[in-house]
């Protein structure tokens, strides 16, 4: 049908060769979300995804993500290792204070031959912690000078 109406259009006499139209791959152009926290850099966090579909519902990956820290240094944190089902990782700060990111990314294209990456981001600041307590104490007794 698209043979005929183009060759309808163009004046074709004979029978036109054929049209190939190729399209792809296609890809999400910044798919992913960032997600911040704030934590102290005496504590740590657990990173996770739980892949959906367009619908919401709950969706396959191919193969295990990839976790990486894309800024910060070892002083503001690290990653620790990936849990069993590669689906959360810890970020476990470190004396410093600033903002680390880490990237996920995952290959959604359930098929063998091909792969469609979606990520997201998680932006981690580690800050001081603050007082909780001032831990107030007396001293002993002493005698006061005579005046």
């Amino acid at each position: 049908m698209i043979r005929r109406l183009l060759c309808q259009l163009l004046g074709c006499h004979k029978k036109p060769d054929s049209l190939r139209v190729v399209i792809g791959p296609v890809a999400l152009k910044g798919s992913g979300r960032m997600v911040q926290k704030q934590i102290t850099n005496e504590q740590k966090v657990l990173l996770s995804i739980a892949p959906t579909t367009a619908a919401g519902k709950p969706a396959n990956i191919d193969g295990d993500p990839i976790w990486q820290r894309d800024s910060g240094d070892d002083s503001i944190g690290v990653l620790g290792p990936v849990l069993a089902d590669g689906r959360s990782v810890e970020f476990i700060s470190g004396e410093g204070t600033g903002v680390a990111t880490i990237t996920v990314t995952a290959d959604v294209d359930l098929d063998l031959d091909e792969i469609r990456n979606i990520s997201e981001t998680f932006e981690i600041s580690v800050v001081s912690p603050e007082a909780e307590r001032l831990n107030a104490t007396v001293g002993e007794p002493e005698l006061k000078p005579i005046l």
